[in-house]
């Protein structure tokens, strides 16, 4: 006859059930056996109360850190108009009109040049990245899809279409990795899928030897960021490269709502002010591993 197998007894239920027997004797041994039950009940409140007590100093100090997070986040308070400005007696005299030098060529008066766009490109999160990108073909006169973002994309980030022509591309925001071949070849196959002649990806160094040679026989150009840079100072003007490369602030790559950066015991990062509703986060400087991922 087979022996029966015991039941593997619940952790929490020992815990429950050593906690219930040491307050049990613990209550025999201060009232004895005439006063058991009152001092039982004692007991169980005084525990109740610092079980209680525990879990609001908990929550007292998760929120001290939620409001220290989004008090560093939160832009000064400016001075209300008129605050600030000088009486009329003591503003200074107007001085007297001198003659206007020639006028630069608006092109030395730019304050974006092909360096600064190509450092403020690797400055961007990847999903300010695949932001710019889309404004970048969009100035170029492309009518743009975005299929990207925190969801699967099916290796297609962006469907430009310019007239009768079609060209898919894939961001690559890694600011130490080349573009490797099997990226080059997922690109083919996602062009082979939607019949489309041309593609392309975005990145920032490039792409290795095998990859570029992929890349000439399959009608996939890729694209570094010192190419983006050239084609970024032609499309926009200078505020049109501040609001592109240099973006106020994160948006969520889910919801897109911005984002606060919030830190603790574990590495900086930025999440959704959405949260819990929207758990999207991004990482804050997050190093890039031996397979790149995005």
């Amino acid at each position: 006859m087979s022996r029966r197998r015991r039941r593997a007894k619940d952790p929490w239920e020992s815990l429950i059930s050593g906690l219930v027997g040491f307050i049990a004797l613990a209550a025999l041994a201060i009232g004895g056996v005439h006063r058991f039950v009152p001092a039982f009940i004692g007991l169980v409140l005084v525990i109740v109360a610092l079980a209680a007590a525990v879990g609001l100093g908990i929550c007292v100090v998760k929120l001290v850190r939620l409001q220290r997070a989004n008090r560093a986040l939160d832009p000064e308070p400016t001075a209300p108009a008129g605050v600030n400005a000088l009486p009329a007696s003591a503003e200074p005299a107007a001085s007297p009109a001198r003659p206007a030098a020639s006028a630069p060529d608006p092109v030395t008066r730019r304050r974006w040049d092909r360096e600064t766009a190509v450092t403020a490109l690797a400055e961007l999160d990847w999903y300010q990245f695949e932001k710019a990108c889309p404004a970048l073909l969009r100035a170029e006169g492309h009518d743009v899809e975005r299929r990207g973002g925190a969801q699967a994309d099916g290796g297609v980030d962006l469907v430009a279409s310019r007239g009768p022509e079609t060209l898919l591309v894939q961001c690559k925001h890694w600011r130490s990795w080349e573009v490797q071949e099997k990226v080059v070849r997922e690109m083919l196959g996602s062009m082979t899928h939607h019949g489309v002649a041309r593609g392309a990806i975005y990145t920032l160094k490039g792409g290795t030897r095998p990859a570029k040679r992929f890349a000439e026989t399959s009608a996939i150009t890729i694209v570094a960021a010192e190419e983006l840079a050239e084609r970024a100072l032609a499309a926009f003007d200078d505020e049109a490269l501040d609001t592109h490369l240099r973006p106020e602030g994160h948006r969520c790559p889910k919801c897109d709502e911005p984002m606060i950066l919030r830190t603790g015991a574990f590495d900086p990062f930025w999440g959704c002010t959405r949260y819990p509703r929207c758990r999207g986060i991004i990482r804050e400087a997050a190093p890039e591993t031996s397979v790149p991922t995005r």
